[in-house]
């Protein structure tokens, strides 16, 4: 099976579909006036809770949270339960 068939066909380098939902989306946005409003919220925010925006900021920066501790651990669980299914099959099935 293609990788097209399998993904469909907006999936690869990313999800066309998605970024033309998202690039009118903010088209829309811009073209109703609403930056000016938007920024001037950010700015009170920012103004009023400095530590909180800081943190927001810092989380938001930091990427994606390392999984390398839950694979370990995904794989130990998919091994029990691999484990629970078999026996189980085996007791159902059993000769």
């Amino acid at each position: 099976m293609s990788k097209r068939k399998q993904f469909g066909p907006n999936q690869g380098e990313g999800d066309k579909a998605s970024a033309r939902k998202y690039n009118a989306n903010v088209r829309q946005f811009v073209a109703a006036h609403k930056v000016d409003d938007a920024a001037r919220t950010a700015k009170e925010f920012l103004e009023a809770n400095p530590a909180e925006a800081a943190a927001d900021e810092a989380k938001a920066t930091a990427g994606p949270h390392p999984i390398a501790g839950r694979i370990e651990e995904l794989i130990t669980e998919g091994k029990a339960m691999v484990g629970r299914a078999r026996a189980k099959l085996r007791a159902k099935f059993a000769r």
